[in-house]
């Protein structure tokens, strides 16, 4: 069997396309002897028109997105349909984009994302201040798209409830097929905490949206109740000069592609105790898989697909908590030196059991093998028939 992955915004082996996940998925498949081949469909000149005009009126809050145009996305597809025929793919997946078939491919073509459109309208930044001409045709459009594909694979269960609920989309076509975390395995067992000055971590790239104005707050409560605390942030910087502090530090966006930038980042997590995240919205949190692969206990809220990151390993708390709320949380986790250890453990078994690539694609293995083989033998069944 030959499975062609697709992404729309960059080549899928790129690590900086949609946050490298459709990257870390070809290292695992190709890893275990799967036939895997890149198809990225994209037009030049169609693709730059169609995202130019996105980011454009974007700046007006007037926002037209080409993913819910279904012209444009017709012809995405068709061409990557094309792409994957004659690479003799048997199956197409996608990554990034959601496909627009005609009512039968040549192959089976299946989707795979972390959130539907209407759970991010309005939420998601990339799904904020839209124009009324992508309003209204989101959610249509999303329902039409999932209704022709051979399958809707979402990473967490609250995304497949909302495809079913919202779309009445036959549950026999939603699967869930969680993201593994885009890191390598660092191979911990667990880690213990020294009982002197707390380290703390949070990584998130939009200020409100992630809660970095809450873990500040957090660690202020920390701090005045005597703790010794210092705390890392990653991915952002302050909004204004009020949010500075002496046990603060802002380390700026860290990328993994960028060998220093990777260095930082990965002695960020092997060093630090706790990882706080207040997110606001996230439809399945890379990051707190990524702490979770190296052993740190996390503070986090029950939004999205957040809480089946985090079972053992971490502590959930309500949308929108107040810092002391948090505050309390952590100081839970550093009771002692062995209820530390106990969620650490948790944490790395949650990364193995919730967050694992080597699982995750032999599930995805598994789907397309039964979709090729349904799709064979209609296929026979009509020839015999004929």
């Amino acid at each position: 069997m030959r499975i062609g992955i697709s992404t729309a915004s960059g080549p899928p082996s790129d690590v900086m396309t949609w946050s490298g996940t459709p990257a870390h998925l070809l290292r695992h498949l190709r890893a275990r002897g799967t036939d895997v081949i890149e198809i990225h469909p994209k037009r030049r000149t169609g693709y730059f028109v169609a995202n130019n005009l996105s980011n454009l009126t974007a700046r007006f809050n007037l926002k037209v997105n080409w993913e819910v145009e279904r012209k444009y996305v017709a012809n995405l597809t068709r061409t990557a349909v094309a792409s994957a025929k004659s690479a003799n793919c048997d199956v197409l997946v996608a990554m990034g984009w959601i496909p627009y078939c005609r009512l039968k491919e040549e192959l089976p073509v299946l989707y795979w994302g972390d959130a539907t459109i209407g759970q991010r309208l309005d939420k998601a930044p990339h799904w904020s201040n839209l124009s009324r001409r992508t309003r209204d045709r989101a959610e249509s459009f999303e329902r039409q798209a999932f209704g022709r594909l051979d399958a809707v694979v979402m990473a967490s269960h609250w995304a497949v409830v909302d495809v079913q609920e919202r779309y009445g989309i036959s549950p026999e076509k939603v699967k869930r097929i969680p993201f593994g975390a885009n890191i390598t395995d660092p191979g911990l067992s667990s880690r213990r905490w020294n009982g002197a000055t707390l380290r703390i971590l949070t990584v998130g790239v939009k200020w409100h949206r992630k809660g970095i104005d809450t873990a500040v707050l957090a660690v202020d409560a920390l701090k005045r109740s005597g703790l010794d605390v210092r705390l890392d942030v990653v991915g952002v910087r302050p909004p204004d000069s009020t949010w500075e502090r002496p046990y603060v530090r802002y380390w700026g966006f860290l990328s993994k592609e960028d060998e220093d930038d990777a260095a930082v980042l990965s002695n960020l997590y092997a060093t630090r105790d706790i990882f706080l995240l207040p997110t606001r919205n996230d439809p399945f949190c890379l990051v707190v898989a990524e702490a979770a692969a190296f052993g740190m206990p996390v503070i986090s809220t029950d939004t999205g697909g957040v809480p089946e990151r985090i079972d053992r390993g971490g502590i959930l708390v309500p949308v929108e908590s107040p810092p002391s709320v948090f505050a309390e949380a952590i100081r839970k986790v550093v009771t002692d030196e062995v209820e530390y250890e106990r969620f650490s453990l948790g944490a790395v078994q949650d990364f193995h059991d919730r967050t694992s690539w080597p699982t995750s694609s032999e599930q995805l293995l598994e789907l397309c093998r039964s979709m090729v083989d349904f799709s064979r033998g209609v296929n026979g069944d009509s020839m015999e028939g004929a």
